[in-house]
């Protein structure tokens, strides 16, 4: 039974704004986080000054409930954040998918917005038993999609 890790690269409180309301509530459906208890690990990489706000964060504690949370703190030495967004995130997801390989873990990359559908994970799960060993997560954004207001307004 390979672990899984699920790695995501964000900042700034737009962004962790729907990770923590929109993105990690849909995370904890059945099919998904809870479905990877005992060899699920949540990676989270993001700047210093996000990182308290993720952690204490009462949806981060229902997540370690059931899989392992990595929380890691890059310090960006950028002034434009938003200019160099993708060199950013291409950084940030590199440290995380180097803590995964090493540790000889599944990778399983996705952006912060993205909404997991319930069984997404158990997917994944069924992936790393067939031996994959990295999977790019695709799917409804809510930071792009018209969706992400209506799904906010809900919450």
């Amino acid at each position: 039974m390979k672990h899984i890790d699920l790695i995501t690269s964000l900042w700034g409180d737009h962004h962790v704004g729907l990770f923590l309301n929109l993105t990690l509530p849909a995370m904890l459906s059945p099919g998904n986080l809870p479905a990877l208890q005992g060899r699920g690990r949540l990676v989270i990489m993001t700047t210093p000054e996000d990182a308290a706000t993720i952690g204490n964060h009462p949806a981060i504690a229902m997540a370690r409930q059931s899989v392992e949370v990595l929380i890691g703190a890059h310090k960006i030495e950028i002034e434009d954040k938003y200019a160099h967004r993708y060199g950013i995130q291409a950084y940030l997801n590199k440290a995380g998918m180097s803590v995964s390989l090493t540790a000889g873990h599944m990778s399983s990359v996705f952006a912060g917005d993205m909404i997991f559908a319930d069984g997404y994970c158990r997917a994944l799960a069924n992936w790393a038993d067939e031996g994959k060993r990295l999977v790019l997560g695709i799917g409804l954004r809510a930071g792009l999609e018209s969706a992400g207001q209506e799904l906010a307004a809900l919450a």
